[in-house]
């Protein structure tokens, strides 16, 4: 177990973003398109948009996800600001643990005999923080945030066996 502190951009203070498009093997694509800085200089949005899916490295193993995050930077003040962002994710993936037999491996790497396993995620996140530099050589900062999950993962109860990953045994 252990914990990653991702510790991501404040929304930018002049008008820009990108967009990036990715894709590689098995279908996989990505698109992920960001702009910010459409605000004032006291009040600075930032929105971020991630897809991407694929068919995965087996049958069976398509996925596919949306991540979408709204950042909002205000500073009433020299004396204050506030930081608050918003992120929203859901994950539909064809998974699972089920291996393969040395022998099918051989003649069939991409067989995959669960086709209904199904791993389902949805997150929702809020982060708020507020630094107040009133006090000369001292930050007071207050952060609140609040985390939801959700995670469904339905799996085949069976056992699968074809019988011609046995045919070295029966020689």
């Amino acid at each position: 177990g252990g914990i990653i502190n991702y510790i991501t951009r404040k929304p930018r203070y002049t008008p820009g973003g990108m967009v990036s498009l990715s894709g590689g093997t098995q279908g996989l694509y990505s698109v992920y398109g960001e702009y910010g800085g459409f605000g004032t200089q006291d009040l600075r949005p930032e929105v971020q948009l991630l897809y991407k899916q694929g068919e995965g490295f087996r049958e069976h193993n398509s996925f596919d996800q949306i991540n979408t995050t709204m950042k909002l930077n205000w500073s009433p003040s020299d004396q204050e600001d506030w930081y608050f962002k918003l992120n929203y994710n859901k994950e539909n993936t064809h998974a699972t643990y089920t291996g393969i037999t040395e022998y099918t491996f051989e003649n069939d790497p991409w067989f995959n005999p669960k086709d209904q396993d199904v791993f389902e995620v949805e997150r929702l996140a809020f982060d708020l923080i507020h630094n107040d530099y009133s006090q000369k050589n001292w930050i007071q900062t207050t952060k609140a945030y609040a985390n939801w999950f959700d995670r469904k993962w339905y799996r085949e109860n069976d056992i699968y066996v074809r019988a011609d990953d046995y045919a070295d045994y029966l020689e």
